[in-house]
């Protein structure tokens, strides 16, 4: 009936994520869990994630990759390891639960993905050669050119940013955007993220995002650096597609890992309108 995957919680996360990929038109449940202490300790929360996981993969109603941990069962496209000393370590910062335990299961419909369409197909290819970079402040334009030219050499075919809030360069350093721009043009699909844990990617916002866009990096939307990754991953590896539709599939919900744009919070100081053309709307 389902699925139950025991996973050290460190790269659980990851996991999640690119088994979500990997898995199209998934039938049936796959539960990853773990714990925080191990089963042979006389106080544990072991077991009864074990159980709950066996519990969820047993049901039909949420069949896709999950993670239950402590009393939530996430989406593992959404899921991110936010704690390394509380039971609760896993969150899905811009997405609810799937369900929540209590003296009951409350299980949130209106997230659950609709059924696949046709034959299940597992994807083994996948294609890891990404970059990820954290930018700080007074981080060194020189640096970060090495590096890029160094990943030209190894043919890296994606670049991760995590940049400021909703995804701004300091706007002093246009040598760091014309950088991006050639890396860009060049071929490599520059990817915009942000540091923050919850919230989105807005490049169109201010300046600096729009000189990003110009320069033509693309939004991560509200994934976590989990999926991002292993969208990336996934999408270069089927070897069908070209840059350009690689790049326009990272704004596209494919398992449930991102918000779609038009279903996104407004920007701050928006128009009524634009509050009320998003109000009450809900997304996978």
């Amino acid at each position: 009936d389902g699925f139950v995957i025991l996973y050290g919680t460190d790269t659980m996360a990851y996991a999640a994520s690119a088994l979500s990929f990997m898995l199209e038109n998934l039938g049936k449940p796959v539960v990853f869990t773990g714990s925080q202490i191990p089963l042979c300790e006389p106080y544990n929360d072991a077991r009864r994630n074990f159980i709950m996981a066996l519990i969820f993969a047993s049901r039909d109603t949420i069949p896709e990759v999950c993670i239950f941990f402590h009393d939530r069962l996430l989406r593992g496209s959404r899921a991110t390891k936010i704690n390394t000393h509380r039971l609760m370590a896993f969150d899905s910062p811009n997405c609810e639960p799937l369900a929540k335990i209590g003296i009951s299961i409350d299980e949130n419909e209106h997230l659950f993905l609709p059924p696949a369409r046709g034959t299940l197909r597992v994807h083994t290819r996948m294609d890891t050669r990404t970059l990820t970079l954290r930018v700080v402040p007074g981080f060194d334009d020189g640096m970060i050119q090495a590096i890029i030219n160094a990943a030209k050499e190894t043919h890296v075919r994606a670049l991760v940013l995590q940049l400021y809030g909703t995804g701004n360069v300091p706007s002093v350093k246009k040598e760091f955007t014309q950088m991006l721009s050639d890396a860009s043009s060049k071929g490599t699909l520059i990817v915009a993220s942000t540091q923050c844990l919850t919230g989105h990617v807005m490049l169109g916002h201010y300046a600096t995002g729009r000189a990003l866009v110009d320069a033509g990096v693309i939004s991560a939307g509200d994934m976590t650096l989990e999926a991002i990754s292993c969208k990336l991953a996934y999408l270069f590896g089927r070897r069908d597609l070209t840059r350009e539709e690689v790049g326009g599939l990272m704004g596209v919900s494919l398992r449930g890992e991102i918000t779609p744009a038009d279903a996104l919070p407004p920007p701050p100081l928006s128009s009524a309108y634009q509050r009320a053309s998003r109000k009450g709307r809900k997304y996978y």
